[in-house]
């Protein structure tokens, strides 16, 4: 999968309003593997049990101690991303997201309400993961020229 692709795919979806931070199918990495939700199945902490969002967010825990190898979960990142990224990068993504998104955000992950995005958030936490999007694609070797790119805040009727 090229930056283009996986650019357009997320982009697209954040202006449908299919992007939802507490949904595995509709968060930054959801849609960037197309709206699969096993992936997610890759969270575990140091004694294989399914990693709490505490886990995932705490940036002290080393990504590589999280990981699982579920193979579920790891056939889901390698069809839905065209075998590019690897587990460790996917949840670079969603911890890099999920960790802006709540801090921009001040919500806590205990109580909070789906249903109540914060817009302000939602695109800061898009917009700080797609530049680390690009940087995962540039280290695998891929030109990214920012100028073709263009992120924009969405306008909610």
């Amino acid at each position: 999968m090229n930056y283009k692709i996986a650019f357009d795919r997320l982009t697209s979806a954040y202006i449908k309003n299919e992007v939802n931070p507490f949904k595995e199918c509709a968060c930054f990495v959801g849609n960037l593997l197309q709206n699969d939700k096993k992936w997610c199945y890759a969270r575990v902490n140091y004694e294989g049990e399914e990693s709490s969002w505490e886990n995932l967010m705490n940036i002290n825990v080393p990504i590589s101690n999280i990981i699982k190898k579920r193979n579920l979960a790891l056939d889901s990142i390698q069809i839905y991303a065209d075998g590019f990224y690897t587990p460790e990068e996917i949840f670079e993504l969603e911890r890099c997201f999920m960790i802006t998104y709540v801090k921009e955000s001040g919500i806590t992950l205990e109580g909070h309400k789906e249903e109540e995005l914060k817009e302000d958030a939602l695109f800061i936490a898009f917009e700080k993961t797609l530049d680390l999007l690009k940087v995962i694609h540039e280290d695998h070797g891929e030109e990214v020229d920012v100028l073709n790119y263009s992120f924009k805040k969405r306008v909610m009727a």
